[in-house]
């Protein structure tokens, strides 16, 4: 029998979560930790840097989970608002301290911490994205992405009737 796959086309819409919770290691307000990066937002080319941002801007992401660019649009003491940008489509959504948000071509996901934050692993094909500290003053973000290719089988959308 031949397998027919349904290849999303839109880049699904990742929204942040809030943990509710107290204790992080990524302040929500107050002093920002460093970032690796500084202001060098070029450095996220490749998928990979962690960069302080102060106000809208653009971070090339080089393809990575399928986005071209991620807009950091607005930054507040608790967290940042964003848009993904590719050739396949977009979508829009925030990220709070304690979550990490991750994309993949025709999807994407959502994941949030109480306590330390772990860093996202790199995985092929995914670009993940997360806060390491917010204030009213700006916002530390951090990208982090594998090789270019799909992505884990785990991550690919499986549609009954379609093939899976």
């Amino acid at each position: 029998m031949d397998r027919k796959w349904l290849t999303p086309v839109l880049l699904l819409a990742v929204t942040g979560c809030s943990t509710g919770t107290t204790g992080h290691a990524h302040p929500a307000g107050g002093d920002l930790p460093g970032a690796a990066d500084g202001r060098d937002y070029a450095a996220c080319a490749d998928g990979n840097c962690e960069v302080l941002v102060t106000k809208p801007v653009d971070l090339p992401a080089g393809g990575r989970g399928d986005v071209d660019t991620l807009a950091i649009t607005r930054i507040g003491p608790g967290g940042v608002d964003y848009e993904v940008r590719s050739a396949h489509g977009g979508g829009s959504g925030n990220l709070t301290a304690g979550c990490v948000s991750t994309f993949f071509r025709g999807g994407g996901g959502s994941a949030c911490y109480s306590g330390d934050v772990p860093r996202p692993q790199a995985q092929t094909g995914v670009l993940a994205v997360r806060l390491t500290g917010a204030s009213a003053a700006g916002a530390v973000v951090q990208l982090v992405s594998g090789p270019p290719g799909p992505p884990p089988e785990s991550l690919v959308p499986h549609i009954p009737g379609f093939g899976g």
